[in-house]
């Protein structure tokens, strides 16, 4: 929590060199800090006949007006710069985006008594939130990894609290209805999270099924070796792409065999805690060659996962093996497979549509209000269980997930 009347500072731009970088100072002394280390530009017929840069005053940046000049500490100067007051005592210092460069003007802006926040207080300083929504979904828009997340997000932002304070405006007199629809704003929750967070997705499954060329088909270039040797990937490869605007960080495993190669257990081992621990699982298997009883063994050892799905690779040859080649027992909740080629694409399409429709992605719609934090859902939740007896626990969590 900053202090009253505390002036701060706080880089606008991404913490890496650019081609500019904007670094923002606010507080009721910022124009003072700006008076003693900016030296505006004047054209040569309008300076002083000795010289002399004029002095510096608050009206020149009236009405939204950019100030060109030098940033300097003592006679050096830094670099030279456009100055803008964005809000009132609130400047913008655009300078070239060296790293070294913004060092020293926040270096400077330090020793004028600016604090420079940072993280998310250097966001809501950059984009202040009136409620809670807001600066989640700030926050969030920050980390959005694809464009897809991002119109999420902004709809979010600006739509949430509105439909929120619809809902509990309909709840005094039905307050079964308000319950229902903050119900279905919660059930969008999951696919939110993997809209805005990003999604692991690990192929899994025995020695040569075709994991690594599924793999590389799926990220679009040769990112791991394939081979029709047993054991070429020693070692778990990971991808980030993106999948009709979802985030997806593909997870290429050892094929899991029985071996004596001390290197390629630990890698089996290491591949499999991996895939233990991602969001959704590809089991996949060689329909082309015999199923050994290891192979049984993991594919039945799969079905426990809920979000899985099954494949079957290399259609495009002569099916060894299918469904039907299981006993009762192994079958009786094996999904179909899906049957894929990554030789000829067949199947590919379907297996993109089956895998978003796993992370729940049939009939969403960005534009939808939807709770998208731990936090939401953990009010939304708590606040639920009591069932819809009255409309006052809808206004409750309106003002807990709002802050008002």
């Amino acid at each position: 929590m900053k202090a009253t009347g505390e002036t701060r500072s706080v880089v606008a731009t991404p913490p890496s060199a650019g081609a500019i970088a904007v670094i923002r100072v606010i507080g009721p002394e910022a124009f003072s800090i700006l008076q003693r280390i900016f030296r505006p530009d004047a054209r040569p017929s309008r300076s002083p006949s000795d010289g002399a840069k004029p002095p510096m005053d608050r009206e020149r940046f009236t009405g939204g007006r950019i100030r060109y000049g030098h940033l300097h500490c003592g006679d050096e100067v830094i670099d030279d710069v456009v100055v803008t007051e964005s809000r009132p005592n609130t400047f913008d210092i655009c300078t070239h985006g060296g790293v070294r460069i913004v060092e020293r003007v926040l270096q400077q802006i330090d020793e004028l008594g600016a604090r420079l926040c940072e993280g998310e207080d250097a966001i809501t300083e950059v984009w202040p939130a009136h409620n809670l929504i807001e600066r989640e979904a700030t926050l969030a828009l920050t980390k959005a990894k694809t464009q897809r997340a991002v119109t999420f997000l902004a709809w979010q932002r600006q739509h949430l609290e509105s439909d929120l304070e619809s809902v509990a405006a309909m709840a005094p007199s039905d307050p079964t209805k308000a319950h229902d629809q903050l119900r279905r704003m919660l059930q969008r929750s999951t696919p939110a999270r993997w809209l805005t967070q990003g999604v692991t997705v690990a192929i899994v499954g025995p020695a040569n099924s075709g994991k690594s060329t599924l793999f590389n088909h799926l990220v679009g270039r040769t990112a791991t070796l394939v081979s029709p040797h047993a054991g070429t990937t020693r070692d778990w490869v990971s991808a980030t792409i993106e999948m009709d605007g979802i985030p997806l960080t593909l997870l290429d495993t050892a094929g899991r065999r029985d071996t004596s190669d001390h290197l390629e257990a630990r890698s089996i081992d290491g591949g499999g805690q991996v895939a233990a621990n991602a969001d959704l699982t590809l089991w996949l298997w060689d329909g082309s060659a015999p199923l050994a009883q290891d192979d049984r063994d993991l594919l039945t050892s799969g079905r426990g996962r809920s979000t899985h799905l099954y494949i079957r690779s290399k259609a495009d040859l002569d099916e060894i093996w299918n469904r039907r080649s299981l006993n009762s027992a192994d079958a009786g909740d094996f999904d179909p497979p899906i049957a894929i080629s990554a030789h000829t694409g067949d199947g590919l399409d379907r297996l993109k549509n089956e895998l978003l429709g796993k992370l729940g992605f049939d009939g969403w719609k960005d534009r939808a209000p939807t709770f998208f934090t731990e936090r939401q859902v953990t009010v939304v939740q708590r606040l639920l269980t009591g069932g819809p007896t009255a409309g006052d626990d809808v206004v409750a969590i309106k003002r807990a997930l709002t802050g008002l």
